[in-house]
């Protein structure tokens, strides 16, 4: 796991970066999760439409600063998302599984003209 994060971060340096400032980027508990910024570790079957957030960061991200150009403040764009764990995940984790659906028992029934015989 630890072998994964660090090729993935030596990837992302040596390929997408040429030359800059480059910064830890995790997210903290809490936050608003941004498909954008982050990459869900366990994306299961998660609405889209409904905020979450974030319950904890499972492998680091990285910045590149990058200064504006407007007015000389520093910018950040995102080299490599961050990987999370949502809310709904940890919900979905602890949930009890739903209880199974009970099947009708089926009784053996005896043929009318066997009952006579006897």
């Amino acid at each position: 796991m630890i072998f994964k994060a660090v090729l993935d971060v030596r990837t992302a340096i040596g390929e997408k970066v040429t030359s800059a400032d480059i910064e830890v980027n995790d997210v903290p508990p809490g936050s608003p999760f941004s498909k954008a910024l982050m990459e869900d570790e366990y994306p299961g079957d998660r609405r889209e439409g409904r905020p979450e957030s974030v319950i904890a960061t499972t492998g680091i991200g990285l910045w590149k600063v990058v200064p504006s150009a407007l007015n000389g403040a520093l910018a950040y764009a995102n080299v490599l998302s961050p990987k999370i764990v949502l809310e709904s995940t940890l919900i979905a984790v602890f949930e009890p599984p739903p209880p199974p659906v009970a099947k009708p028992k089926r009784t053996k029934t005896s043929k009318p003209d066997e009952k006579l015989k006897t």
